[in-house]
């Protein structure tokens, strides 16, 4: 029997970016899904824009008056009823495959999760957005009336519903390297075959994991206040259940790029600190470390991977040294 598909989102106020991305999930090779929407207070025409797509989108909805990223993200678990489960974003839009790409991972019936391959688009140009360098050249090169505009959309839902592979080709901007999750794929391979520390790039834009094989329930931590870790949170949750992390390049998303909080880099740091104390381990460590710019990520996993080979009272004691 075919399991059950679940994509899961949260949305606030970006009803404009939530357009293009359910657009995107009408062009979906693989049909059977449905698609779990949870608005966290949003005062613009959020409602309105999933409404339009009630006709030809499996949609649940529902909405709460602004309770935070960790209880909306734990309510679109508790409201989906998918055993296969994509967490994602709503300013994201997916490739053709990317429901399909996700599902063929993990009816492999591997304990895994599957990390999709996340890409950056220009859907709506403004000019308080931070674009990378690269990128900011590339638009002005293709696009040079846009150096006397402050804003303007490029492209529409039913561009995306007419021509989808060209809208894409077009305004694709670059690939999405922060996360440094694919520097580790040219040395282990997208099944990332020895490269330990998976779940600390595994963030709630572009994952999938078949929760019927959890040992236990996992859970948002809701003492994440404001932006970020608690997504990585719950990647580490996973990893501590025995999951392994995968990367999968053919399940590709497109970030719409959209201004940001003046607070989220604040926000981050607070909550990383938080996740640090709440896990004393030493893979939780060595991210810290890595975080901290005193070693590399990969230098991070080898170190990982040695002490893993010795025994657990060695791990236990530079475990120590670490945190002393």
């Amino acid at each position: 029997m075919e399991k059950k598909i679940s994509v899961v989102m949260t949305t606030h106020n970006k009803a404009k970016y939530l357009d293009l991305t359910l657009a995107g999930y009408q062009q979906q090779s693989y049909k059977d899904f449905e698609i779990v929407i949870i608005d966290d207070g949003s005062t613009d025409n959020t409602k309105e824009i999933i409404d339009s797509y009630k006709n030809d989108l499996n949609i649940c909805y529902a909405k709460y008056e602004k309770i935070g990223i960790s209880k909306v993200r734990k309510a679109t678990l508790e409201l989906a009823k998918g055993d296969y489960i994509i967490i994602t974003d709503d300013d994201r839009i997916p490739c053709k495959d990317f429901v399909y790409s996700h599902k063929k991972k993990l009816d492999s019936g591997e304990k895994c999760v599957n990390v999709g391959k996340e890409c950056l688009i220009l859907s709506f140009f403004m000019r308080d957005v931070k674009y990378k360098f690269i990128d900011e050249f590339k638009i002005y090169t293709l696009y040079p009336e846009l150096l006397e505009l402050t804003e303007k959309q490029m492209f529409t839902a039913q561009d995306i519903r007419d021509n989808y592979d060209e809208v894409i080709n077009k305004y694709f901007l670059s690939d999405y390297t922060e996360s440094r999750l694919v520097d580790m794929v040219d040395r282990y391979g997208e099944e990332l075959n020895g490269f330990y520390l998976g779940w600390s790039r595994a963030f709630g834009g572009n994952m999938a994991f078949d929760r019927t094989l959890c040992n236990k329930a996992l859970e948002y931590d809701e003492n994440y206040k404001g932006y970020g870790i608690e997504d990585i949170d719950f990647s580490y949750q996973l990893f501590l259940q025995g999951f392994v992390f995968h990367f999968d390049s053919d399940a590709k998303n497109y970030h719409q790029e959209h201004p940001r909080s003046k607070v989220e880099n604040s926000d981050m740091y607070k909550n990383f600190q938080y996740f640090c104390s709440k896990y004393p381990t030493l893979e939780v460590q060595l991210m810290k470390m890595e975080w901290d710019n005193m070693i590399s990520l990969e230098l991070a996993n080898d170190f990982y991977r040695v002490l893993k080979e010795q025994k657990e009272l060695l791990k236990d004691n530079i475990l120590k040294v670490l945190m002393a």
